[in-house]
């Protein structure tokens, strides 16, 4: 089983979210849509429980804080797209929650740098690069805001139409 830690959007920007993957979406492009909308704190990979975790992270301790969406980006690059996104304001008190759970599970797999933001779509496939991404570079993003009160823990299981997540628990702030 795939583990993961999150931090689950509003409903509100969770819609919002929706409407922007409609923006760029077209008959020139393969895309896999993101159906779920979080900010990975934490990919945890492959794991026989989920005990471990549960037990490390429970002492975690946070006082409520706010993200706010800035912008939209693509990962790796505009010249090679594979994943779209939206980015985060800078937020130490993310900064600091991601640290924590990071140091927390240090003997775990090994992340990337942390880059805060919320997958919209896997690429498979452009047509015309040129067109999608003066498509992309066309979107503005408004600076929706949602609370964060509480960091989930997920378990991933990946299936022919894509991974189906599960919460397995949630651990709230102070």
């Amino acid at each position: 089983m795939r583990f993961f830690i999150a931090i689950d959007v509003s409903g509100e920007v969770e819609d919002y979210l929706k409407g922007i993957q409609r923006l760029f979406v077209s008959d020139k492009t393969q895309l896999k849509l993101t159906q779920s909308y979080h900010l990975t704190l934490k990919f945890l990979g492959e794991l026989n429980s989920p005990e471990q975790i549960i037990k490390k992270v429970s002492g975690i301790r946070f006082n409520e804080f706010e993200l706010e969406l800035e912008n939209i980006g693509v990962f790796p690059n505009r010249d090679y797209v594979k994943v779209i996104w939206v980015g985060l304001k800078q937020n130490d008190s993310l900064i600091k929650l991601q640290k924590d759970i990071t140091q927390k599970l240090s003997e775990f797999k090994k992340d990337k740098k942390f880059y805060p933001h919320i997958t919209l779509a896997r690429v498979k496939n452009i047509l015309n690069k040129t067109d999608f991404v003066a498509a992309l570079n066309a979107i503005r993003i408004r600076n929706l805001k949602f609370n964060v009160n509480k960091f989930i823990l997920y378990r991933s299981t990946l299936t022919q139409a894509g991974p189906v997540y599960a919460k397995i628990r949630e651990f709230g702030s102070c």
